[in-house]
């Protein structure tokens, strides 16, 4: 749609005329934002008046010493920064929060035209707008030291009420006038209050009318708290924040905190307030919106539970805020090179925000002092054994949807080392430039030194070319540094992206797709990285080379760059034909590649299931056949690659001999010299090499389509938790009230439901059995609690709250799942049982084997806790590996315990000894235990009988045998008595 229609077609110049439009229109611009960009940043001015096209932006209000308030979303169809510049006052932040289009009258345009246009004046004067309205009544309410809770519907709920007054209109009676803008010359300023006496306010500004709001009264004292009320809370700066700004943060999309940014240090901040401060700067800088007191309380928490707050404790609060975090340990020298920001706990006694590494020192943030730059020698004089850092990165926290994974979200990670992608083209140019001495250096010793003996100027030539030898070869070698340095941290950030993104998928995700079809897909990251570095960096080198050697041939010779560039269209017929061959041919390459993978992986993990029902060569003969697919469809890409490349190759040996026949010709007709043919041969061959080069790009891109596709296939899948869960409310700590109701589910849509409109109650603290058939639904039902799948009908309640909405991670800290095939991984038993507990101390870890009677035979392995376990947990038996992953979910200390067939590996006697270590460690916990063995559920306060979906048998152990139902023959059937269900007693 053209610029003209699309501002004829808005709702607040559709009164325009024509010819205002047009000039409008003729000068206006479209401006893309992706997810996160401002349009207008918090205490600037905006960059002009615009029309939202497409997408939506979220307003942001910044406060001093605080994060940002989001005021709800603009949505397409909306005029933004009119009453910002008529006003001249800065207002709210406007930050995409989905990629955005929208078209921008530049701000001299839309100031000129306000004070050129009265139809345009009084379209813009009809209201006020809710950004004008926010930045009025926050001088407002921080006058009468109050805050709203909900600002948001506040100021809507004021906007339908409030008037927008002109300089000849009288002040009503009754309302709270405000006056807006622009500041009068007499010392008015927006937001100072009008009474019916008040003089100065009426003349113009910048020959603009005075913009005045007026409020009813009765609507103000509305919003006012009552008594027991807590509509509006006492205004105080509960969050004093770093003295930095965040342009020191590292981050590259940057916005101004406002000159309230820069308040006061705490001096007297414990570790707890100077994570709390930590966090809350990050969020800052990112416009990440949170609660203080969640987080506040949430760190207090963990120093509670753990006896102290660690980094690993601050990573898990980034990470549930959308950063990614990164643990580690460096030395003070390591520092310089990271990339801020990065929260540090320096020597042991501070929690420290890294804001800038710089060659000779870094500069910290300290809650207590404020910016402090130290060397690295006093660094590591004061840390001489380096110290822990946690390296935080934007992560999701700068999107707000799902990312499209396409060649521009590559190359932006590119884009955040300007410096180091500028050297490495850099010194490809100059490379490239110093490789072109050699060429003229041999044309010049032939004509100038031996034609004309002339020995005098051979050494000159001689030096020339050692020192650009020698000064290529050491470029050479320091753009090969640069380029590997660029593509880690690349491959680092964008892998620390796509694994990030992966382990939020949702479990049917992983249950649909083959593991070896996943692990193609996310290693075609480096597939595109290398084809970037090494092909489009290396082919746009070879343009610029392509160019400046057809410069030297013109002035060599016009007729032998004639010559050279017949040959582009030949090079480009190739690439054409070929083009979609190589397609199709790489697309059935790489599926027959990513199955016989898929096939591998699961033989591997399968392996003692291979052997011992030994089909081992079965298994080789059908891993065979899916990889000698693979092998012909690369033979057929190969053999087609090889005839284009040859084809081109051929091309360019033609060429050569046709050029060197015409230099000939030409040096008989003395029209060419003898040196000027060396050079051309030389420079002829190097831009026939980079056509060549150039046609193999075409197969790159092929590839990099189908990457991209691949890669794409990951990043563009939903995640189980998107970005309005950091919305949700957060699941308080769990009484252990559950609650199904009306509950279906099934896994496919043409399955039959595994839980048909289940309803179910259980008390807080009730240890309850659940038993049944296979297939009964037991397991569905208690994955259904952490949403490892969500029903297709129906409600799971916790405590009253519905588990769909509620922030996910604070959901499964305190429900602990322990499933039947637990998995252990690679590392000792201790880093094992530590896993989601990672600073517990020995003495819990202790109590927590214990518990799951796995102490006794830890302590027998070779190494006790410090024995290694090999993949899978290989190193220990079926029931210590159960027991170990029971002493895990013990030291989580959750609040309300799931266990899936968690002790089917253990005999009888040590399944009771755990059962009853389970029941006096979590008495008055919720506890849901699923088994088939029906003699460990004596005690039990409660037991569900299952099949079909359906709980057809509910009560204690006592009460189901007197009913002499399905519970009373399977428990009979077990315990190998037979049993008459019609007499209810024994046969």
């Amino acid at each position: 749609m053209r610029f003209d229609q699309l501002l004829r077609n808005s709702a607040l110049l559709a009164d325009l005329p024509d010819d205002l439009i047009n000039r409008m229109a003729a000068e206006a611009s479209i401006l893309q934002l992706g997810v996160g960009q401002p349009f207008q940043r918090a205490g600037q001015l905006p960059p002009g008046a615009a029309l939202l096209v497409e997408g939506r932006l979220r307003r942001l209000q910044v406060r001093p010493g605080e994060p940002p308030t989001s005021l709800g979303l603009v949505g397409p169809g909306s005029w933004l920064g009119w009453t910002s510049l008529w006003r001249g006052e800065p207002e709210l932040g406007l930050v995409a929060s989905q990629p955005c289009a929208l078209l921008v009258l530049p701000a001299a345009l839309a100031v000129r035209l306000l004070q050129q246009e009265p139809l345009l004046r009084q379209a813009v004067a009809g209201r006020p707008s809710l950004e004008e309205l926010a930045s009025l009544m926050e001088v407002w309410w921080q006058a009468q030291g109050l805050r709203p809770e909900r600002p948001q519907a506040r100021l809507e709920q004021l906007l339908g009420e409030a008037l927008l007054l002109g300089p000849n209109d009288q002040l009503p009676p009754g309302h709270l006038v405000l006056y807006s803008g622009p500041r009068q010359p007499a010392g008015l300023l927006p937001g100072d209050r009008l009474q019916s006496d008040s003089e100065g306010w009426r003349g113009a500004v910048n020959q603009l009318p005075p913009r005045v709001v007026a409020i009813p009264e009765a609507a103000l004292n509305a919003q006012l708290p009552q008594e027991g009320s807590s509509a509006l809370v006492p205004l105080t700066n509960r969050a004093p924040m770093l003295p930095v700004d965040p342009l020191e943060l590292g981050f590259v999309d940057t916005r101004p905190l406002g000159s309230g940014a820069r308040s006061t240090t705490n001096p007297s901040a414990d570790r707890v307030e100077q994570a709390f401060l930590c966090i809350q700067q990050l969020c800052q800088a990112r416009q990440v919106v949170l609660s203080n007191e969640q987080l506040m309380r949430n760190l207090r928490d963990v120093e509670a539970r753990l006896g102290a707050l660690r980094l690993p404790q601050v990573g898990l609060q980034l990470e549930a805020l959308g950063f990614d975090t990164r643990p580690l340990r460096a030395r003070a020298w390591e520092l310089a090179r990271l990339e801020p920001p990065a929260v540090l706990d320096f020597d042991g006694q501070f929690v420290l925000l890294l804001l800038a590494g710089r060659g000779s020192g870094v500069l910290i943030g300290d809650p207590r002092r404020g910016p402090v730059r130290l060397s690295l020698a006093e660094l590591e004089k004061r840390c001489p054994e380096g110290l822990d850092v946690l390296v935080v990165r934007e992560g999701r926290a700068g999107r707000d949807v799902v990312e499209k994974a396409g060649l521009g979200w590559f190359l932006s990670a590119f884009s955040r080392y300007p410096g180091m992608l500028t050297m490495v083209v850099f010194s490809g140019l100059v490379y490239q430039l110093l490789d072109m001495v050699l060429p003229l250096s041999v044309m010049l010793v032939i004509d100038v030194v031996v034609a004309r003996n002339n020995p005098t100027l051979l050494a000159p030539i001689l030096f020339v070319l050692v020192t650009a030898t020698l000064v290529n070869a050491v470029i050479g070698g320091v753009r090969a540094l640069v380029t590997a340095d660029l593509s880690d941290r690349v491959d680092v950030r964008l892998g620390s992206s796509v694994v990030e993104h992966l382990l939020r998928l949702p479990l049917p995700y992983f249950e649909s797709r083959q593991v070896g079809a996943i692990l193609y897909n996310v290693n075609q990251l480096y597939s595109i990285r290398r084809f970037v570095v090494d092909q489009v960096l290396g082919v746009g080198l070879d343009l610029v080379l392509g160019l400046v050697v057809l410069v030297v041939l013109f002035f060599i010779s016009p007729t032998i760059t004639y010559l050279t560039l017949a040959v582009v269209p030949v090079m480009i017929g190739l690439n054409l034909i070929g083009s979609p061959l190589i397609s199709r041919n790489l697309k059935t390459s790489n599926r027959y590649m990513a199955s016989a993978n898929s096939y591998l992986v699961e033989l591997l993990s399968g392996m003692r299931t291979v052997k011992s029902q030994n089909f081992e060569v079965e298994a080789r003969w059908r891993w065979l056949d899916r990889y000698r697919r693979y092998t012909n469809a690369r033979y057929q890409l190969t053999r087609l690659s090889t005839l284009l490349n040859q084809a081109g190759k051929t091309v360019g040996n033609l060429t050569d001999v046709v050029l060197m026949g015409v230099a000939v010709v030409m040096i008989l007709a003395n029209d060419l010299s003898i040196g000027a043919l060396f050079a051309i041969r030389i420079l002829s061959s190097r831009l026939v090499s980079s056509m060549v080069r150039l046609g193999g790009l075409w197969q790159g891109i092929q590839e990099l389509q189908i990457s991209l596709a691949a890669i794409s296939e990951v990043m563009e899948s939903m995640p189980e938790a998107g970005p309005e869960d950091q919305q949700q409310q957060p699941l308080p700590p769990l009484r252990g009230d559950l609650r199904f109701e009306q509950v279906s589910f099934r896994y496919g849509t043409r399955t039959p439901y595994l839980l048909d409109g289940l309803d179910l109650s259980v008390k807080a603290g009730q240890f309850v059995g659940i038993v049944g058939l296979s297939g009964s639904g037991k397991s569905t039902l208690v994955q259904l609690i952490d949403r490892l799948y969500l029903p297709q009908q129906g409600k799971v309640f916790l405590d009253g709250m519905d588990v769909g909405k509620v922030q996910l991670a604070s959901l499964r800290t305190q429900v602990g799942y322990v499933p039947q095939d637990g998995l252990l991984f690679e590392g000792t038993v201790l880093e094992n049982l530590c896993l989601n507990s990672p600073d517990a101390d020995m003495e819990a870890v202790v109590a927590a084997a214990n518990v799951a009677a796995a102490h006794e035979f830890i302590c027998a392995l070779p190494n006790g806790y410090a024995t290694r376990l090999g993949e899978r947990g290989a190193g220990v038996s079926g029931g210590q590996r159960q027991r170990l992953c029971l002493a895990r979910m013990v030291l989580q200390n959750p609040t309300l315990l799931i266990l899936d067939e968690a002790t089917s590996a253990l005999d009888a006697e040590t399944e009771r000894q755990v059962f009853a270590r389970l029941r006096q460690r979590f008495q008055g916990t919720t506890v849901l235990f699923i088994t088939h063995r029906l003699t460990t559920l004596g005690e039990a306060d409660r037991i569900l009988f299952m099949d079909r979906g359906q709980i057809i048998e509910d009560g204690r152990h006592d009460d189901l045998m007197r009913l002499a139902g399905s519970y009373a023959t399977l428990y009979y059937q077990q315990v190998g008595i037979p049993f008459d269900s019609n007499q209810g007693s024994q046969a």
